[in-house]
């Protein structure tokens, strides 16, 4: 398992009802260290969703330089209605066709489930995209939500798609 050194994205995205920390803040308890780190970490007042908490490139997805803080995306697999998926929070505009391209067409090719694409800062509508899936293409006959909503190609066989909901 990898350390998080200075990477504290998951203190800023999650919300943490038993520290009274609203989603999208960065909670007080971050240290402001040359390593990073919490201030309640390992203590009897952190919450359990903290300690249970590891992203997907600390339990080794991708390489050392693709740490969250550094491509811009928060990846964490969580179980959702009914089963496992792989969400990917994008902190950074574009990201998933830039700085995370590589992490993203890596962790897609060795996965057998979509990545779901949402934006880090929905409240401003302006920029939101809405959700996005990341599927290979063998997947994709699996989801008509998908069908007719290609945004981009990731590489030859990853797809970026408009999730549609009707």
């Amino acid at each position: 398992m990898r350390l998080c050194e200075k990477c504290t994205l998951c203190c800023i995205v999650s919300e943490i009802p038993e520290l009274e920390k609203s989603a999208y803040l960065k909670c007080k308890h971050v240290c402001e260290s040359p390593i990073g780190s919490c201030s309640v970490h390992s203590t009897e007042i952190q919450p359990e969703r903290c300690k249970s908490f590891d992203c997907l490139w600390r339990q080794g997805y991708g390489e050392d330089e693709s740490r969250p803080d550094k491509i811009g995306i928060l990846p964490f697999v969580s179980n959702f209605n009914g089963g496992y998926w792989i969400f990917i929070v994008e902190t950074i505009k574009d990201a998933v066709i830039t700085l995370a391209k590589d992490f993203l067409i890596n962790t897609a090719k060795v996965s057998n489930i979509p990545l779901i694409v949402s934006d880090y800062r929905t409240s401003f509508i302006n920029d939101d995209k809405g959700d996005r899936v990341i599927i290979k293409n063998s997947l994709l006959h699996k989801s008509k939500q998908l069908h007719n909503g290609l945004l981009t190609m990731l590489s030859d066989d990853i797809g970026l798609y408009k999730l549609r909901i009707n």
